[in-house]
């Protein structure tokens, strides 16, 4: 399983959360997401606002 973080910057230089996102790989075919992302890149917005959780940051934030 893989996170992705949807974010969008306001006016004033604010991050704002816009989603969490567990893709899970279709038979393990996109093990880092690289695919993932370049699907989210074809949107309006070129995939800017989005970025991957590494595993090791992953495991962090469920471990805590």
């Amino acid at each position: 399983m893989l996170l992705f973080i949807e974010y969008d910057v306001n006016s004033d230089g604010e991050i704002e959360l816009i989603a969490l996102i567990n893709a899970v790989e279709e038979d393990d075919q996109d093990a880092d997401g690289e695919a993932w992302l370049a699907w989210r890149a074809t949107h309006d917005d070129g995939g800017m606002g989005c970025v991957g959780v590494s595993a090791t940051d992953l495991e962090a934030m469920e471990s805590t």
